[in-house]
């Protein structure tokens, strides 16, 4: 029965993880309609409390370089 809790917690943080995921590439494609390949992949690859800070970012973000504080790759 535990391996099934710790299955079913992993299943929940993942799906949380997609979440955010989701919600931070929808904000970013509406406040930037072009938005670069790289975006994403970099998005995907990100942890949860540093996509919880972007989302807080994304929100007034004037361009990616302000949400990414430099941390822009092509």
């Amino acid at each position: 029965r535990d391996w099934e809790q710790k299955g079913l917690e992993k299943g929940r943080q993942e799906g949380r993880q997609e979440e955010r995921i989701h919600l931070l590439l929808r904000i970013l494609q509406r406040h930037f309609p072009e938005l670069p390949a790289w975006v994403e992949q970099k998005v995907r690859a990100a942890d949860p409390d540093v996509l919880d800070s972007w989302i807080d970012r994304a929100i007034d973000a004037g361009s990616l370089q302000d949400l990414f504080h430099g941390e822009m790759t092509n």
